[in-house]
């Protein structure tokens, strides 16, 4: 398998699992609408940041 297709694969793997991370944010926020907006922010930016570096490797 060559760089560029494992980088591929890669790029697509981090979108599928950033894709589910932000849908299990919103079951969160959608279960648990006590919660504060803040938090929810801070865990938002967290997940991108996060894809941001593996994308970024």
């Amino acid at each position: 398998m060559s760089v560029e297709k494992f980088a591929k694969v890669e790029r697509v793997l981090t979108a599928i699992a950033a894709s589910l991370l932000i849908l299990c944010a919103v079951v969160v926020v959608l279960q648990m609408p006590q919660q504060p907006a803040e938090m929810i922010l801070d865990t938002m930016v967290e997940i991108f940041s996060y894809t941001g570096t593996a994308q970024g490797q």
